[in-house]
């Protein structure tokens, strides 16, 4: 059974910022469960890491003195053995560790979500630019087809006129002839 259930702010000394840990102290030798109630009460607590500190005495035999589970952190703790006081610090150590991780990937994730609002602003731009030359080649084809009518108007025309000319040239040399 877990007991005593905290959630404590690992200070501004850390790295982490301010990042929540919850710390229990479980009176009983099943580990398991004691794993699944932290979990339980780090969500609860909306803390990122779980710390469960197990009594020596309790401990089931053969317990890792330091187990990490996913988000939680299972420690073996005498409080008559001073030295393993140091599995309590390497514990706290590593939940440090952790929350600075997860303060890392939400920073990354940020940086990526900046990056692709970067990469939209820019393909939104682009689309514009495609958008001038759509309308600039349409008026490139309206003004192609306006000289192309204009040019085929120009040479039945001339050709009228050639026609013409040729027509009055031949009556003319006609008359010299006669």
């Amino acid at each position: 059974m877990v007991t005593d259930v905290k959630a404590k702010e690992l200070g501004h000394e850390s790295a982490s910022g301010r990042f929540h840990a919850t710390w229990c102290l479980a009176d009983d030798d099943d580990a398991k469960a004691a794993i699944e109630e932290i979990a339980l009460a780090r969500k609860n607590r909306d803390a990122q890491v779980g710390l469960l500190v197990m009594d020596r005495a309790t401990a089931p035999e053969g317990l890792e003195v330091l187990r990490r589970v996913g988000q939680d952190i299972l420690v073996v703790w005498d409080p008559e053995d001073v030295a393993s006081d140091l599995n309590l610090r390497l514990a706290v150590s590593v939940a440090r560790a952790l929350c600075v991780r997860e303060r890392l990937a939400a920073s990354q994730d940020e940086a990526n979500l900046d990056q692709i609002d970067s990469s939209i602003e820019a393909i939104a731009n682009q689309i514009g630019v495609v958008d001038d030359i759509i309308r600039t080649g349409r008026q490139i084809e309206q003004r192609g087809e306006k000289v192309i009518t204009c040019a085929e108007k120009l040479r039945e025309t001339l050709e009228t006129e050639v026609l013409a000319l040729q027509k009055h040239l031949l009556a003319l040399r006609n008359k010299d002839s006669a």
